[in-house]
């Protein structure tokens, strides 16, 4: 089995089964993040003991009041004021999500992609990034 595959439909779904297997830690790093279902999952995670760590672009097209219970359930979550256009996850410090795809609903009818890599010295690249955009939040 590749250490990698690729997604150009049925992203959301995947996403979300992801997410489901974190038993430690979910990294997100996406500009723009409105989909109710994703957050969701977040928030299921959050109930087991997972910990979440979110940077979003801060502007009107996310809606912050989307990630209110995951703030207050102790979600990290951090705005940036730079604009950005991160669209990254990674799962255990061992699965990473990424691609072109926004964590939003237009993003599940546009024609977008994510490739995911079970890989951890390259995870490790991508969490290194995560906590490097943290800072400047």
């Amino acid at each position: 089995m590749s250490n990698q595959t690729v997604h150009f439909t049925g992203i959301r779904k995947k996403i979300n089964e992801l997410l489901e297997t974190a038993e430690r830690e979910i990294l997100v790093a996406v500009a723009w993040f409105t989909d109710e279902e994703i957050i969701s999952m977040l928030q299921k995670k959050i109930n087991k003991g997972v910990k979440v760590s979110i940077i979003i672009y801060d502007d009107r097209v996310n809606k912050k009041d989307l990630f209110e219970q995951l703030y207050h359930k102790g979600a990290n979550i951090r705005l940036s004021k730079k604009l950005m256009h991160n669209k990254f996850c990674v799962i255990d410090g061992s699965i990473i999500i990424n691609g072109s795809y926004n964590w939003t609903y237009n993003a599940s009818i546009n024609h977008e992609n994510i490739q995911i890599t079970y890989e951890k010295s390259l995870a490790s690249s991508f969490k290194d990034e995560f906590y490097s955009l943290q800072t400047k939040c």
